[in-house]
């Protein structure tokens, strides 16, 4: 059968028709396959792009850290840091005379970065176990600080300074200043970095060997004594990200009634966090 002009005409719109379904169909297929490659390269231009912001802020971290004037195995925060007058007198105040413990020293910045807003705080109890409480409140201690710069400080803890809580309106004291000296484990930096990300180092005064006993049957031995109060097992500082949650003594959970410690536990604050015993 002879195929008239108007046969050819109609399979020739045929197949262009064909070559057009198919045309259109490579297309959408290069133009789906296109969206699914940019989509990823912009998805792996974002996560190089916040590795290399990551990488940026971890190489500009500061880490702050304090050495004490005069420590010692039986001082580590220092010969200063006991509760001193305004005026030459006893060790605990009389008298109008303002009480204060010392925190002396020099503030190193070991970082890469530059630290803000550098302040010290008094904790009782560890940070690294999740057990610390405030004792006092924060002190400036300087408003910033370069990488591998130092300055020395020289901070007066008062009265003030201590940690409160709000009780029938009014906000009162957790602790007494007298006794903060003795109960602080930890002296903390807190500081921010240029990106204002919070950090903390800890200095731990390191557990007390066998405190409740051996001072007492020291008596007035004051070698004895000193030798009872080494702190041989003094951890290093600890760095730390992020702020402490506000928790002070008063809201340190009591024993139940009836409880009976041992006499470690009575007589030493520290004894819950105690590892040599």
């Amino acid at each position: 059968m002879t195929m008239g002009l108007k046969d050819w005409i109609d399979l020739a719109g045929a197949v262009g028709s064909v070559i057009v379904a198919v045309g259109t169909g490579a297309l959408a297929w290069a133009t789906f396959s296109l969206a699914r490659f940019t989509k990823a390269t912009v998805a792996d231009a974002e996560k190089a792009m916040q590795q290399a912001d990551q990488h940026h802020r971890e190489n500009l971290r500061p880490f702050c850290v304090v050495e004490f004037r005069e420590s010692s195995a039986q001082k580590p925060f220092g010969a200063d840091f006991n509760i001193r007058t305004a005026t030459p007198g006893p060790q605990y105040f009389a008298g109008d005379d303002k009480p204060y413990i010392s925190i002396k020293g020099r503030l190193y910045n070991r970082g890469l970065g530059p630290a803000r807003d550098v302040a010290a705080y008094l904790n009782w109890g560890s940070s690294v176990e999740g057990l610390a409480y405030w004792l006092t409140h924060p002190i400036v201690v300087c408003g910033l600080i370069a990488a591998n710069e130092s300055i020395e400080i020289n901070l007066s803890i008062e009265a003030h300074h201590v940690a409160t809580k709000v009780a029938d309106g009014k906000r009162v004291s957790t602790q007494a200043l007298e006794w903060v000296a003795n109960d602080a484990y930890e002296v903390v930096l807190r500081y921010r970095d240029i990106f204002d990300t919070p950090f903390r180092t800890i200095h731990a005064r390191g557990f007390l060997q066998n405190l409740a006993v051996d001072v007492a049957v020291a008596g007035g031995d004051k070698k004895l004594e000193a030798q009872q109060s080494i702190r041989a097992n003094r951890p290093a500082p600890v760095f730390l990200t992020g702020e402490q949650p506000w928790a002070t003594l008063a809201d340190k959970p009591q024993p139940p009634p009836g409880w009976l410690g041992s006499v470690d536990t009575e007589l030493s604050v520290e004894a819950p966090f105690r590892h040599d015993v």
